[in-house]
């Protein structure tokens, strides 16, 4: 790449991203409006449910607490606590109670976990499903254990009233390390086409509250329906008396573009049902000691009774003239970011997008074109440019291959903070992983290289051509499967082929190669500030989740193909000689002026006199 595409051919190249800014201006939607009820939740009896005086009543949080204060997934006090909430759901006969049992890989190895189920039958087979999760990696744990206090509360409530909808209660263990039982229950409940919501049930009584309460966010790209959201923060806002809090619009981004998250209603989104966490101490959850206040445990559980009766209420099209219409209220659902309150499409976004990555992308093949007719073969090169992803496939295989020997106890979905402690263990799993990547990168890579036939770049711009063509490539298949993520690359794919060219200094060179490294630094700054994780806390759930295959494989090659991208990009810039050419480039005029080599010029006919 000793010159780059004509600069006015490449500034051309924008118009049709300001074109397709326009398109997306005008293809903001409204947002879907939130189901209501004039229902006034003054049925949730906190004093009760939280067990006031010096006798809490049975099944109250007080009670449960000191009844159940270790509650590890599968342990007795689990089981235990499973037969009370089964105890009490049946005792009326009002609910169909029923009980399953699923192997689960959580933080804590292989194990059993048991779900209880309770049905209370409506008027309409149509379906609302509260979830709440049993279990606590630490103790006592009282902050979470308000959650099935609240389920129990909320049966009681149920027993008493007439329902239009069938209610399903769920009692889950492993939610503290993963959401396995979440996920066992979602691979059984049918079909999610039914479901017009899952209210899953956190931390409801903590005294020190982080908004937001309400928690959308998913395992897959697509995060819970936006009126879902809406309904739920509609309720917090009547009982609690101030805003839930929502994520920006650069959050919402990151969260999409990088999805994962370590609480129950993640692994239900990703199986299709619409779903929303709702915790008074926010996404990252409360820790075992926290402080529990009967102030914020009626508000929150009077939400969540204010919330379930606006999704009985609502009325799904089809569902008078049967009762069974199995269409989703949010099957044809507005899916995008909001912002301005108003939702920008994903199909906006990705155009948009697609048109911003138009000149690195006639950048690349010009500069490959070049390449090619100079003598030089540059698509060979691509086959040295992506050996250098092999490195990194190798640590996450080696990460892999420390869960599934049981070296390490990775859970298959994210863990929550603290759940899995970072020791010596932890750390040599780590580090062990990081050495394969660097063994991989002076070794791996250039056995490929060598098996292919492509060695070592000479220091032309065969091997900077190959590179640029690889990242483009890459950041047009991410914008086009998931435009969130892709929307990350879009700088490096510009700013790395200039970075990768003979005239910059050295120093500019790096600089430009960190440069398009902002937006996903970034992206893992936004993470750990919306989960309020420091560093070192953020870099282990991430390698947990690789590890226990949280990152699906198309996921591992892409970051892994990305890194690889990265380190040529540095070899490149920080090892090539700087070009000492000095005349001017290549230019394209009109038909009359233009002078230059290329198919009409380079002759001493061609030059003006």
């Amino acid at each position: 790449m000793g010159a780059v595409l004509d600069a006015r051919v490449y500034r051309a190249a924008f118009l049709p991203a300001f074109f397709l800014l326009f398109v997306a201006a005008f293809a903001l939607e409204n947002r879907p409006a939130p189901a209501v009820t004039t229902f006034a939740p003054e049925g949730f009896d906190a004093a009760r449910a939280f067990g006031e005086g010096n006798t809490p009543p049975r099944n109250s949080l007080r009670e449960l607490a000191s009844a159940f204060p270790r509650r590890a997934p599968a342990s007795s006090g689990d089981r235990l606590l499973a037969d009370r909430v089964a105890e009490e759901l049946a005792r009326d006969g009002r609910f169909e109670v029923s009980r399953q049992r699923a192997p689960a890989d959580t933080a804590k190895g292989e194990v059993t976990l048991e779900t209880v189920i309770g049905v209370r039958p409506g008027l309409s087979n149509r379906r609302i499903v509260v979830v709440a999760h049993r279990d606590a990696a630490g103790s006592p744990a009282t902050a979470e254990l308000s959650a099935t206090a609240t389920l129990l509360e909320l049966a009681r409530i149920a027993e008493r009233r007439e329902v239009r909808k069938t209610l399903v209660l769920v009692s889950t263990s492993g939610g503290s390390v993963g959401g396995a039982g979440a996920r066992a229950w979602a691979q059984d409940a049918g079909d999610p086409q039914l479901v017009d919501g899952v209210l899953v049930l956190g931390d409801l009584a903590s005294r020190e509250t982080h908004r937001p309460w309400v928690v959308p966010w998913s395992n897959d790209e697509r995060p819970a329906p936006h009126d879902l959201r809406r309904t739920v923060e509609r309720a917090a806002r009547a009982e609690v008396g101030t805003d839930p809090g929502s994520a920006r619009a650069l959050v919402q981004w990151v969260r999409r573009a990088l999805p994962l998250t370590y609480s129950e209603q993640g692994e239900l989104v990703a199986a299709g049902f619409p779903a929303v966490l709702l915790q008074a101490s926010g996404e990252r959850g409360p820790d075992p000691d926290n402080p529990i206040s009967r102030e914020s445990f009626d508000a929150f559980g009077r939400t969540a009774l204010r919330a379930l009766t606006a999704l009985d209420e609502r009325v799904v099209a089809g569902e008078d003239r049967g009762g069974a219409e199995s269409n989703s209220p949010y099957s044809r659902e507005t899916d995008g970011i909001v912002t301005f309150r108003k939702v920008l499409p994903t199909w906006a976004v990705r155009l948009l997008l697609l048109g911003m990555l138009l000149p690195a992308v006639l950048a690349a093949l010009d500069a490959c074109m070049r390449e090619q007719r100079s003598g030089r073969h540059p698509w060979r090169r691509l086959a040295w440019a992506a050996a250098g992803a092999t490195a990194f496939l190798a640590a996450w295989a080696w990460a892999r291959i420390l869960d599934l020997t049981g070296l390490l106890d990775a859970p298959r979905a994210a863990a929550a903070p603290g759940s899995i402690p970072i020791d010596g263990a932890a750390v040599a799993a780590m580090l062990t992983t990081v050495a394969v990547a660097v063994v991989g990168w002076f070794a791996l890579r250039r056995l490929i290289a060598r098996v292919t036939g492509v060695g070592p770049w000479a220091g032309d711009g065969t091997a900077a051509a190959a590179v640029s063509v690889l990242i483009v490539a890459l950041c047009a298949v991410l914008l086009w499967t998931n435009p969130y993520a892709g929307a990350l690359l879009v700088p490096a794919a510009h700013l790395w082929p200039l970075a990768m060219a003979e005239r910059p200094p050295r120093w500019a060179r790096l600089l430009l190669i960190f440069a398009g490294l902002a937006l996903p630094v970034a992206a893992l700054g936004v993470y750990g500030w919306s989960l309020r994780m420091a560093p070192l806390e953020l870099a282990w759930m991430w390698f947990l989740s690789a590890a226990g295959g949280a990152v699906e494989f198309g996921s591992a090659v892409a970051v892994c193909l990305f890194t690889g991208a990265l380190c040529s990009a540095v070899v490149i810039a920080r090892d090539r000689p700087r070009s000492s050419h000095t005349s001017q480039p290549a230019i394209t005029r009109g038909p009359i002026s233009y002078a230059g080599p290329g198919s009409l010029g380079g002759t001493d006919s061609a030059l003006r006199r």
